[in-house]
């Protein structure tokens, strides 16, 4: 798999990102959302800066789990260089050089998902030693290890489904925010209140599956993240994952 395709479908998924009428709190072409220190061009300039790196970066040097994320803490470093000190993009950078790992070290899409997860397998000792992941497992929330973890399972399921039934971004973040366990929401606000909101998601996903009209009710539901600065951060990184495994299926599959 070329490098420079990799990049090019995180631009594209990116865009789709920042492209969403609905963000729910995320920044986009349109708003700053609930982040009143960065706009949609501090998310252009450090993605350009992170693609920049994943396609100079030496790839052939990475063996263990520990020299990649190495290697995302000086992309890190970049992007905040090329943000003025901004976070766009920490948790991202975090979960694309896993995949772009483990898509390097497959020889298919099918087969990449158990490379994956076996290599991810030091992450379990971040639930041990250090305090916030510990905290998120002892909550019951699945914080964003649980997506390497698993392999990025559903992440490679969703970008067959969103084909496959021709699914909105909207909808696709609808069933996102229904599934995943935000904790950029949870940070912003509670416990209580995330559990509301992919419950709110999850009911407006089984109307829309029923056929029923629900786009006021996204609209209700995209301003109640407005109204209380609450942003789906997380969620926006596994669009934005989802929508780069999807633009790379279809390049080679």
């Amino acid at each position: 798999m070329d490098i420079k395709n990799i990049s090019q479908a995180i631009k594209l998924a990116v865009d789709d990102e920042l492209s969403r009428d609905l963000s729910f709190g995320c920044v986009n072409y349109k708003s700053q959302g609930s982040h009143k220190d960065m706009t949609y061009q501090d998310f252009l300039t450090s993605s350009s800066a992170i693609c920049d790196a994943i396609e100079t970066s030496d790839w052939d040097k990475i063996e263990t789990f520990d020299q990649l994320r190495m290697m995302g803490r000086e992309i890190e470093k970049k992007m905040y260089e090329s943000t003025g000190g901004v976070n766009t993009y920490k948790g991202f950078i975090f979960l694309i050089l896993i995949l772009v790992y483990g898509l390097f070290k497959s020889k298919s899409f099918e087969e990449a998902p158990i490379f994956i997860k076996n290599f991810s397998h030091p992450l379990v000792n971040d639930y041990k030693k250090q305090q916030k992941p510990n905290h998120y497992k002892k909550l019951g929330i699945k914080d964003v290890r649980s997506f390497p973890l698993s392999g990025f399972k559903e992440i490679f399921d969703l970008s067959l489904a969103y084909e496959k039934e021709q699914m909105t971004d909207e909808i696709l973040t609808l069933i996102l925010l229904a599934r995943i366990d935000d904790t950029t929401t949870f940070s912003r606000s509670n416990l209580k209140t995330l559990r509301f909101l992919q419950n709110q998601a999850l009911n407006l996903y089984k109307a829309h599956i029923k056929g029923i009209n629900i786009d006021n009710k996204l609209e209700d539901l995209n301003d109640y993240y407005l109204k209380n600065n609450i942003s789906s951060g997380g969620v926006a990184d596994i669009f934005t994952l989802t929508k780069t495994v999807y633009y790379l299926r279809r390049l080679y599959e």
